[in-house]
Order: structure tokens, then sequence, then C-alpha cells
């Protein structure tokens, strides 16, 4: 759950290397744990001690710090280990303000951009690349390695597929044709093959014998009756 003046509360986090003795854990996931955020380490042998976020470097690595105010990290984290189950948490607390200068900093992206940034992020920060993704969900469980083309056609699929049992999909590409494969225990049980045009994509369904489909570009789509000549608008 968001909220616009608290932090939500996270539950202990453990540490995957011993605390150092400047401020620098490795932890587990750095998510939900923000700069000025209050924390307390525990672990089974050490009092509780109170830190505050001072950077999050990335997923696992984080600095910390003794007071709420300023950078500075120095701060003897050496008695909580992994040998004695250490973890981070932290309370739901109210969000520290933050000067309006400081906004405008963080948030404005200089040379050669010069703009003020609404790009999206991740949860740590960081922009989506080709290299970090936005994560997404195929609308099948059977189809995260098909391509783009095939998984704009959940329509089309229904349609071809219908009455047809199977449990495992496979994908072939030559050039601009793209051909499934639907097995059941191992057995192929139904194929369709895609191809690219510049109108669309045509679509021929195997188990519909001479019917096919082509999807246009604006996501509509046209049934082809190929041995009547007609073309049936759906």
């Amino acid at each position: 759950m968001a909220s616009e003046r608290q932090f939500n509360a996270v539950p202990p986090v453990l540490l995957t290397a011993d605390g150092s003795t400047e401020g620098v854990l490795q932890v587990v996931d750095t998510a939900g744990l923000y700069f000025g955020m209050s924390c307390q380490l525990q672990n089974n042998t050490s009092p509780s001690l109170t830190v505050y976020v001072k950077t999050v470097v990335d997923s696992t690595t984080m600095y910390v710090g003794p007071t709420r105010g300023g950078l500075d990290h120095n701060v003897d984290l050496s008695a909580f280990t992994v040998a004695t189950a250490s973890t981070i948490s932290a309370q739901a607390q109210n969000k520290a303000s933050v000067p309006n200068e400081s906004r405008l900093l963080a948030t404005y992206e200089t040379d050669p951009v010069n703009a003020w940034r609404t790009v999206p992020v991740d949860s740590y920060g960081n922009h989506y690349t080709k290299t970090n993704p936005l994560p997404v969900t195929p609308f099948s469980q059977f189809f995260g390695s098909l391509t783009l083309g095939s998984l704009g056609m959940p329509v089309l699929f229904t349609q071809c597929l219908t009455d047809i049992q199977y449990d495992q999909v496979t994908s072939t590409v030559v050039g601009n044709i793209e051909t499934l494969y639907f097995y059941s225990d191992g057995t192929l049980v139904d194929t369709i093959v895609i191809t690219y045009t510049s109108d669309g994509w045509s679509f021929q369904c195997a188990g519909i014998p001479g019917e096919s489909f082509l999807l246009l570009e604006d996501g509509g789509w046209i049934t082809l009756e190929d041995n009547s000549g007609f073309i049936l608008l759906e």
C-alpha cells in the first residue's frame, strides 16, 4: 500500500554478509528501504541497534548511519553477522521532509537531457532498459517463449484451439513465418502458422481445414474462407 506521508513497515530482512565497521550492509533485498528511514538491526546475541538509511546503492547493498541527519555512515556494525541471523527491519513511520530545492535536483536530468524526469523506474530507482526490462506477464502460462506477434493474438488462439487439449507449446521462426506446435503428453495435437505480411499477420490454423485469419495492424481481424472466395468480417 502506498502512502503520501508515511513509509510502510518493512519486515525483517536477513543480512547476507557480516556488517562492516563503516556502516555498509549486504542484505537479501533492499526493496522498501528508503533514504532517511529509521531501522532496527537485530540478531540472536546483541542488543538491537537503531540506524538510519543513508544510501541505497542497489538491490542488495545499503549504507546506514547512527544519526538521522547528514550522510555520515561511520558506524560499527561488526556485531551483526550472518552466523547470528542478523536482520534489518523498519516500523511504519512518517516520511522525512524534503526541501523543494532537493526535490528539483533529485528529478532533474542534466546535460544532455536537460528536462524534468518523468520516466518510470523500478523499485530500486533504476531506469528500465534492455538489460533491465519492464516486467510483463504473458496472457497464458504456456506462451512465455513466443514472439510479440503471436502474443498479440489471444482471440485467434481461442478460435483455433477450441476443444484442443494441450500442455506444451513450442515455437520456431524462419524468416517471416512462425510455427507454433501444440503437444499433449508429448504428442503433437495441433499447429498454427503465422506469416507476417505488409497488411498484418496471416494466421493459419491446421485444426480448421481451408480456413485462415488475417490480423490487421490496427488490431482488427477478418476470417478468410479460402474455398469459397468470400471474406467474412468478424
